[in-house]
């Protein structure tokens, strides 16, 4: 199977993809399950290295999908697979990266509700598995038949919308003084359970629960979700998709980054950034905010600052703050796309706000009327002409509105390669970040009395994290050094414990004595945890 750049995939293309990749390049790709979802799909991941055991390098996860609808997270991560594939072997900081280092990549982590979200007119967020009772109200449905569930309007005298003065596509809601006009009730296109009552109303989800507020860090069974209700689960690590995310991450220790690929804000979001009430070291937070700005200026996408100051608990028991503040790795959450960028600049000069919850909703009409007006030079419309339908239950109804699916929640297909590329060099960014042990100078000299050799060996730090993938690590308990082993004729002759935690772009020296009658060869090497392992030969 052919990678398609502008195309949303299916599970079974995503599998049948990596199958294809794994059988194309088995020296670089291994592919496995870490689980199987509610409905019974396997969870895929992919293992890629060049050489060597891939536990003894670092490592780095790239993950997609864990919210369902946002499904550019999926053409994300596959768009950054195929980057690395087709460059090993062409491209020289591709070939080295990954002889250095190893990627992990899991395309679609909720891949039940993505299959509902790309395959049917229905949009999910979370998983399959039901956590509320049904109530009364309209539950979405594609009446009409035409593939898409849009919305409805109903004229009402208690209606609480009316048609844009400006254009009357749009709706916007009653004011208190509004006494005259039409106005209507406005809904999910769809079907009413219980009893038909005005204004009508949409039911609230009962697949409701959210997959990234299930994770053990500053968890709480009354977080609020979506539909203003708790969302998530009874107890930490609830649903089994997100269990087997933990799972993978405790059973690979050399991971020290991970991206979080979602959407729709056009963000990238540190786990301080979410939690300003918990802060961080400084020298992370430094890291972490020089990061964000960088990644601000190729894009226009914000960074520092994405929520107003002192917003406390808008992301509890998340996934990327988990990792951080209980694993010591450092994790952003990407938020891919923001359809605001179709209609006005999108630069450092002009970032992107990154909650349209936060924008005044004088300022969100005119971006919608904006939208509207892009979406009418279109070949392909995103948006649905109100047309009269007769409801099997109400009656006479207008269908329309935005396919929000395919132009809020993702981008338009055309313009999902341009979204991808914009992931790609971000995740480059934070693979450049990570930590990395190298070697450099090899010295062997003789004492001043000829009795004894010294054998020195630099060691460097490449990346901009600590060894021990981030400062939280060492507030943590767990930060770890390295340890160095001397091995002389191929018999370990010394091993030290370095607890030094070398800092992003610092250097130390390793210094064996050794007595001078000793000849042969010998290895000098290094072990870390999660930055990368070396081995380096001489003779005496």
């Amino acid at each position: 199977m052919l990678y398609r750049k502008n195309h949303y995939y299916t599970y079974e293309e995503i599998k049948m993809l990596l199958s294809a990749w794994q059988q194309g390049y088995p020296a670089l790709l291994k592919v496995s399950s870490i689980g199987k979802s509610y409905e019974g799909r396997e969870i895929l991941a992919a293992e890629m290295t060049a050489g060597g055991k891939p536990e003894s390098k670092p490592g780095i996860l790239i993950n997609g999908n864990l919210h369902s609808k946002e499904l550019i997270g999926s053409n994300a991560v596959l768009y950054a697979m195929e980057y690395f594939l087709s460059g090993y072997g062409e491209n020289p900081y591709v070939t080295k990266l990954l002889e250095e280092k190893t990627l992990y990549f899991i395309p679609r982590i909720n891949v039940d509700g993505a299959e509902v979200s790309v395959a049917t007119p229905y949009t999910l967020r979370g998983s399959r598995r039901m956590f509320h009772e049904k109530e009364e109200g309209v539950y979405p449905a594609d009446i009409n038949g035409d593939g898409e569930i849009v919305k409805m309007r109903i004229p009402s005298a208690s209606g609480q919308w009316k048609c844009d003065d400006i254009d009357s596509r749009l709706m916007v809601p009653r004011k208190e003084d509004d006494k005259e006009g039409v106005f209507y009730d406005l809904v999910t296109e769809g079907l009413v359970c219980g009893e038909i009552t005005r204004p009508l109303k949409n039911a609230r989800d009962p697949y409701d629960l959210d997959p990234n507020r299930e994770f053990p860090f500053d968890w709480s069974k009354d977080t609020i979700g979506y539909t203003r209700r708790e969302c998530s689960g009874k107890y930490p690590l609830y649903e089994c998709e997100v269990r087997y995310l933990a799972d993978f991450i405790f059973a690979h220790e050399n991971i020290n980054t991970v991206v979080d690929e979602h959407s729709c804000g056009g963000a990238y979001i540190a786990p301080m950034t979410f939690c300003q009430e918990h802060g961080g070291p400084d020298r992370d937070v430094e890291i972490f905010a020089r990061e964000g700005e960088k990644a601000t200026k190729r894009t226009g996408y914000v960074s520092n600052g994405a929520f107003p100051p002192r917003l406390y608990g808008v992301a509890r028991g998340s996934y990327t703050t988990w990792l951080y503040y209980e694993r010591g790795i450092a994790a952003w959450c990407n938020e891919n796309w923001n359809s605001r960028q179709l209609v006005e600049p999108v630069d450092a000069d002009h970032p992107l706000p990154y909650m349209t919850a936060l924008t005044p909703p004088e300022e969100q009409l005119k971006l919608e009327r904006k939208l509207l007006a892009w979406d009418d030079a279109q070949e392909e419309s995103y948006f649905c002409p109100w047309t009269k339908f007769e409801h099997p239950q109400l009656g006479t109804v207008e269908i329309g509105g935005w396919k929000e699916k395919w132009i809020m929640d993702n981008p338009p297909k055309a313009l999902i390669e341009q979204e991808c590329e914009k992931a790609l060099q971000f995740i480059l960014q934070c693979i450049d970040a990570s930590p990395q042990l190298q070697a450099g100078n090899l010295a062997v000299t003789d004492s001043a009395d000829e009795k004894f050799r010294s054998i020195e060996l630099e060691v460097t730090n490449t990346g901009l994290f600590p060894i021990s993938g981030t400062y939280q690590a060492e507030t943590l308990g767990i930060a770890s050094g390295f340890t160095a082993k001397l091995f002389i004729n191929g018999r370990r002759y010394k091993a030290e414990d370095l607890q030094e935690n070398l800092a992003g772009s610092e250097s130390m020296l390793l210094h064996f004595e050794i007595p001078k009658s000793l000849t042969g060869t010998f290895t000098v090497t290094v072990e870390s945890r999660c930055a990368g392992n070396l081995s380096i030969e001489g003779s005496i």
